[in-house]
């Protein structure tokens, strides 16, 4: 079930739902409110993104050519540290890449798609029939 609550700070009555934030992700998110200060000079405010562009003078997301390329260099770091070529395809294909830690998180179907690629690359090799 849900937990929800209203906050008290909203300008609107709307509850809004509690997540759980784990030691990790806290971390993270503490490190982005950190970068953010570091470069833009002040508190990140309720519109500006978490994850930004660190390249923009002005708090914005980072781009789609950015986020591809990023992207891109982790699928080939993927292939450079030797992981099988069959999951850097389905990561580059789908966008995902999943763990046992966030198979939870996946949308739905995503591993499916995810596994789908996987024998797509099989098969394109002659791998598999």
């Amino acid at each position: 079930m849900k937990k929800s609550k209203i906050n008290p700070f909203s300008n609107s009555a709307h509850s809004e739902r509690q997540i759980t934030i784990d030691p990790e992700l806290a971390e993270v998110l503490e490190m982005q409110r950190q970068a953010f200060h570091e470069k833009f000079g002040r508190k990140r405010g309720p519109g500006d993104p978490i994850f930004f562009d660190p390249d923009a003078d002005q708090p914005q997301f980072r781009s789609e050519a950015k986020i591809k390329e990023t992207h891109d260099l982790m699928c080939d770091a993927m292939l450079a540290a030797g992981i099988d070529p069959a999951k850097v395809y389905a990561t580059r294909k789908t966008g995902l890449l999943p763990t046992t830690d966030n198979l939870q998180n996946l949308p739905p179907g995503g591993l499916e798609e995810w596994q789908d690629a996987i024998r797509e690359y099989w098969s394109k090799e002659g791998l598999i029939q």
